[in-house]
């Protein structure tokens, strides 16, 4: 069976600084600059990014507020809730991953 340890050993993933593990594994050649957008971020950016992220059964990420679009693909384990705040402070949330019973998922996974 698969477990969080293997796939962060496998994949090389480090400690997220906002909680969980991570590795970058795409970042856009193309870049932006502050140059009009200094009020969103400072400096250059790559256009995009993509990370493979894994939370450990009882780990969280940190509530944080996002600057640019993030987007989020399930590929194993238990069912993550995300929670979002809209910029006109409306809150909702969303599943991620599949429509099993939370409780018996972390025990099967990541036990």
């Amino acid at each position: 069976m698969l477990t969080a340890d293997n796939f962060i050993s496998n994949l090389g993933l480090e400690p997220h600084i906002e909680g969980g593990y991570f590795k970058e594994i795409y970042r856009n050649s193309y870049h932006l600059s502050d140059k009009g957008y200094s009020h969103i971020f400072e400096g250059d950016r790559a256009l995009s990014t993509t990370i493979y992220f894994l939370l450990k059964s009882g780990q969280a990420s940190a509530f944080h507020k996002l600057k640019f679009d993030e987007i989020w693909f399930y590929h194993y384990g238990c069912p993550i809730i995300i929670h979002l705040i809209d910029e006109n402070d409306d809150y909702k949330s969303v599943k991620l991953g599949l429509n099993i019973d939370f409780d018996s998922c972390w025990s099967y996974f990541w036990s």
